[in-house]
């Protein structure tokens, strides 16, 4: 069975020989009157002409003309050959991208970590390479073994540091994969760490769904200019984690928890926080709306800092503009019903704010330790001829 090159082939050897014969068919044409343009003497300028002549200078035409025309279809036949060429190759490389990626999914479910690692690794570069293709199945993949080997009611964090390398390195690429389907095609990314235990992952300008984490501990690592969407639970808890630059006005923590986290420059709506547990976390600054309700609703603040511009030079590093300095102060409705666990364990900072913030404390009922924060502008003074009024 001839191929199509082949076809085209013969059609081509065919053109030459049909050329030929026009060429001299056409001078032996003796047409008569003065119109005749396919006789010699028409062609030759009258009655004193050279036959030979004529159809010599006739020939060259035709063949100046045939000869483009076969250069054209000479071109035309190696075009398609390189088109065949380059699909057939294409094909080639694909088969082989497909093996490469099973080969990467048996590694990936393998019991040994450094084979996993390998397998994960390889298959981070395949769907890198090939988007369109492996991203959204890299990612599912790499999410079901991370919630495999990361399991945080399992996991044993004294003497899994290969697990935990392995799972930051897995985190950080699901994160930032799903942020490319996410600015491409404006969809939620098909991420899925629910219960896991993820340690040290930095992370940048990424969006962050809440059911992408659900119930996950979070331990260390830093997320800068990333954006949180969604509500976050009680079973989703962060350990010395750092916000920085983080937009969480599309979402809300319901009972999530945040020991000794800090908060730097993170812009926050109303009822941000529900019934958080902030114990020995930092906030650096809070980016708030003018007009706002309570920010922190039923939350434990117990011994947590509120960091301001005024507060020297580790605020001053974070080089801040007017705009946020002008925002940075609470006022008493900002907190509301939020607590703390110890006699002693007060929010700091309050004194730089502007005004000023005095907390008191009520013992919660039926609680020896525990006691309910009561926010409250400070009396400001003003002295005049020696008599000191208050406002």
């Amino acid at each position: 069975m001839p191929s199509e090159i082949e076809k085209r082939a013969a059609n081509l050897a065919a053109l030459p020989l049909a050329a030929a014969l026009l060429v001299i068919a056409i001078p032996l044409l003796q047409i008569d009157g003065s119109e005749a343009v396919f006789t010699f003497k028409y062609w030759g300028g009258g009655e004193d002409f050279n036959r030979m002549e004529v159809i010599r200078n006739f020939a060259l035409i035709v063949g100046g003309f045939l000869g483009l025309w076969l250069a054209w279809r000479r071109i035309t036949l190696m075009d398609a050959q390189t088109a065949i060429a380059l699909e057939a190759s294409s094909q080639t490389e694909k088969e082989h991208v497909a093996e490469r990626f099973e080969r990467a999914v048996e590694l990936l479910n393998a019991e040994e970590l450094h084979f996993k690692r390998y397998g994960a690794l390889r298959m981070m570069k395949i769907a890198d390479e090939y988007p369109a293709e492996y991203r959204v199945d890299a990612i599912h993949l790499i999410c079901t073994t991370v919630r495999e080997i990361a399991d945080k009611t399992n996991i044993e964090e004294g003497r899994t540091n290969l697990v935990h390398s392995i799972v930051t390195e897995m985190v950080t690429f699901v994160f930032k994969a799903g942020q490319a389907i996410y600015d491409i095609a404006g969809e939620k990314p098909p991420i899925d760490l629910s219960g896991t235990f993820v340690r040290d992952v930095d992370v940048e300008d990424v969006t962050i769904f809440s059911d992408a984490i659900y119930g996950c501990h979070f331990a260390g690592g830093r997320y800068s200019r990333c954006t949180f969407i969604g509500g976050f639970s009680k079973f989703t808890t962060f350990f010395e984690t750092e916000f920085r630059d983080c937009n969480l006005r599309r979402t809300r923590f319901l009972g999530a928890t945040f020991f000794s986290c800090e908060f730097v420059r993170c812009a926050v709506t109303e009822t941000t926080w529900v019934g958080c547990d902030f114990t020995s976390s930092v906030f650096n600054v809070l980016v708030m709306p003018e007009k706002r309700r309570a920010i922190f609703v039923h939350c434990d603040l117990s011994y947590t800092k509120f960091v301001f511009s005024v507060d020297g030079e580790k605020v001053q590093r974070l080089g801040l503009s007017a705009d946020v300095r002008d925002k940075r102060n609470f006022v008493p409705k900002d907190f509301l019903n939020c607590r703390i666990t110890e006699v002693h364990a007060e929010p700091r900072g309050f004194d730089c704010n502007q005004p000023p913030l005095i907390i008191s404390k009520e013992r919660r009922a039926g609680s020896e330790s525990s006691f309910n924060l009561v926010f409250s502008e400070e009396e400001r003074v003003v002295v005049d001829d020696d008599v000191t009024q208050a406002e």
